[in-house]
């Protein structure tokens, strides 16, 4: 299988060498470990995995860091980025982590916006912010249910 020789190749480095392939493809599109996804996060061959997952339309699992949905954005702006450019339109912003304002999860949907894999910043304060979102609606359900109750 391709994907098994490309993972052997990679340097001994990776920080996902002594994890499981199932900690990588979580059932039923559960939520992925965060211990996997901040393992990725300071992996050497991040940027790799990503791309190869990107080029080869993995479909399933945790590549480089990115889950399928982001993987999915970058691939359609990526093919966005190409018709504009066939056009000779530019319309793209800097990432907000260029700017002075420092890494952010804006800066990640504008990463994502460009084409491009997020910095590790962005995408750390875009996880922040999807778990300090997913704390407010259990905590609004937990109100709701002692409302109701």
């Amino acid at each position: 299988m391709v994907v098994r020789r490309v993972i052997l190749d990679w340097p001994r480095e990776r920080n996902c060498a002594d994890l499981t392939v199932l900690d990588f493809y979580p059932n039923d599109d559960g939520p992925v470990a965060v211990s996997v996804l901040e393992r990725c996060d300071s992996c050497v061959i991040r940027s790799k995995c990503a791309e190869y997952a990107i080029e080869n339309d993995e479909r399933y699992g945790v590549w480089g860091g990115l889950i399928r949905g982001e993987r999915q954005r970058i691939i359609a702006a990526r093919e966005s980025l190409s018709l504009i450019r066939n056009k000779s339109i530019r319309r793209l912003e800097i990432p907000t982590c260029k700017k002075d304002s420092g890494p952010s999860a804006r800066g990640y949907r504008i990463h994502i916006e460009n084409g491009e894999q997020p910095c590790t910043e962005c995408r750390r304060a875009y996880r922040k912010k999807q778990l300090h979102n997913l704390e407010r609606k259990k905590e609004r359900e937990l109100a709701k249910n002692l409302v109701t109750d």
